[in-house]
C-alpha cells in the first residue's frame, strides 16, 4: 500500500517560524531585565537591610539640616527687603563701648584682644560640677562660661549614646597670666620668636570660657584629640549644639593659628549653623555681618528649632542704639570689633 505524501504548506511553516522568533525575542528582554534588576539591586543594596543602632541613634538626636527659605522669603545671598522692615515694631536699648566685649559672639584673635573684666574666675563655672557622667573633666581647675553647660552636656550625652566613648574636657577658661607662660614655653620648644600654635596673652580664646580643649583619657592615659574615628561624629555634629571647630585647616591665614582639631568654641546654635554649612571661618562670620545691618538687610535663617533674624549694628562713639523687636525673643552680643549682633527668634 503506497503512502500518501504530505504536502509541504509553506504558509503555516512561516507562521511557525515566526512565532518561535517571537518568543525568542521575548525570552531575551526578559534576560536582560532580570539581570538588569539584579545589578541594580547590587548598586543600591549597599546598606543592611535593618540599620544599626548607631544609626537609629543619630537620626533620633539630629535630623539633617539645610538652609531653606523661610516664610520671610530670606535666604543666604542676597537679602534686601529693606521696605518690610517695619521701625515702628522695635524699641532702642543703649549700649555702652565696654560692652562690646561681651557676649557670646564676641572675636578674639591677634588683631581684637579680650577685655578683661578681673571677675572672669568667679564669673565662670567649675565645669565637674556641673558636667554629666558621659564624658571627663580633666580636674576641679577647668572654669566655663556658664552658658555653654547645657549644650556641652548635650552634645557629649549624645556622643556617649552614639559612639559609647567619653571624651575629656582638659581645657577651658585660661588667665592671661597661665596663657604667658605657655606661649613662653611654646617658644623654647620651638626657637622661634612667634608661635602658630599659642594664641598671644590676652588674643586667647580660652580667656573667654567660650573654648574649649578636648582630650581622649584611656585606662588612664592620656592621648590627644584628632576628630576622626569614632570622635569625627562630634566634628560632623558640633554646630547642631552651637558650637564650631574654632580653628580650621586652609584658614591660617585669616585665624594666624594652625589647624587645631581639638579646639571647640560656643556661639550659639543659630551661628554655628551658618558657619558650619559655609564652611567659614569665626573670622569671616564676623565679617560677613557687617553686611546685614540693621533697617538694610536683614540675615533670615531657618533651623529645625524654629526661624531667626540676625542683623548688626555699628557702634556709636560712646553709647550706642541697639534697635531690638518689641514683641518678640532676642539677645545682643557685642562683636569685640565694631559694634553689636542681635539674634531675634521669629517663631
Amino acid at each position: 500500500m503506497k503512502k500518501k505524501r504530505r504536502k509541504i504548506r509553506y504558509g503555516r511553516l512561516a507562521f511557525c517560524i515566526l512565532v518561535l522568533v517571537g518568543l525568542a525575542v521575548l525570552i531575551c528582554f526578559a534576560a536582560k531585565g532580570c539581570i538588569s534588576l539584579l545589578r541594580n539591586d547590587e548598586k543600591t543594596d549597599t546598606k543592611p537591610k535593618s540599620q544599626t543602632s548607631d544609626e537609629y541613634s543619630q537620626q533620633d538626636i539630629q535630623a539633617e539640616r539645610i538652609p531653606v527659605e523661610t516664610e520671610y522669603c530670606f535666604d543666604y545671598e542676597d537679602i534686601t527687603f529693606t521696605e518690610e522692615i517695619d521701625a515702628a515694631a522695635y524699641d532702642c536699648v543703649l549700649k555702652n563701648n565696654e560692652d562690646i566685649g561681651k557676649g557670646n559672639l564676641i572675636l578674639v584673635n591677634n588683631d581684637y584682644q579680650f577685655a578683661f573684666t578681673g571677675t572672669e574666675e568667679a564669673d565662670y563655672l567649675q565645669l565637674n560640677l556641673h558636667s554629666d557622667d558621659t564624658y571627663y573633666v580633666k580636674d576641679n581647675t577647668v572654669l566655663v562660661n556658664e552658658i555653654l553647660i547645657e549644650p556641652l552636656n548635650e552634645m557629649l550625652d549624645d556622643f556617649y549614646a552614639v559612639k559609647g566613648r567619653q571624651i575629656n574636657v582638659i581645657s577651658g577658661y585660661r588667665s592671661f597670666e597661665y596663657q604667658m607662660q605657655l606661649y613662653a614655653e611654646d617658644l623654647e620648644l620651638t626657637g622661634l620668636d612667634y608661635s602658630t600654635l599659642v594664641a598671644l596673652p590676652g588674643s586667647s580664646e580660652h580667656h573667654t570660657g567660650l573654648a574649649l580643649d578636648f582630650g581622649i583619657l584611656n585606662n588612664g592615659e592620656y592621648y590627644s584629640y584628632d576628630g576622626i574615628g569614632d570622635e569625627s561624629w562630634i566634628n560632623e555634629n558640633c554646630h547642631n549644639y552651637g558650637f564650631i571647630l574654632r580653628y580650621l585647616e586652609n584658614k591660617e591665614d585669616l585665624t594666624h593659628i594652625q589647624y587645631e582639631s581639638w579646639h571647640f568654641r560656643y556661639i550659639g546654635e543659630v551661628h554655628a549653623f551658618i558657619v558650619n554649612y559655609y564652611n567659614m571661618c569665626f573670622e569671616e562670620y564676623i565679617n560677613m555681618l557687617r553686611a546685614y545691618e540693621f533697617g538694610k538687610r536683614h540675615l533670615g535663617i531657618r533651623t529645625p528649632n524654629g526661624d531667626y533674624e540676625v542683623y548688626y549694628v555699628p557702634s556709636g562713639v560712646e553709647q550706642t542704639e541697639v534697635f531690638v523687636p518689641k514683641n518678640r525673643e532676642y539677645e545682643i552680643s557685642g562683636n569685640n570689633v565694631d559694634g553689636f549682633i542681635v539674634t531675634v527668634a521669629l517663631s
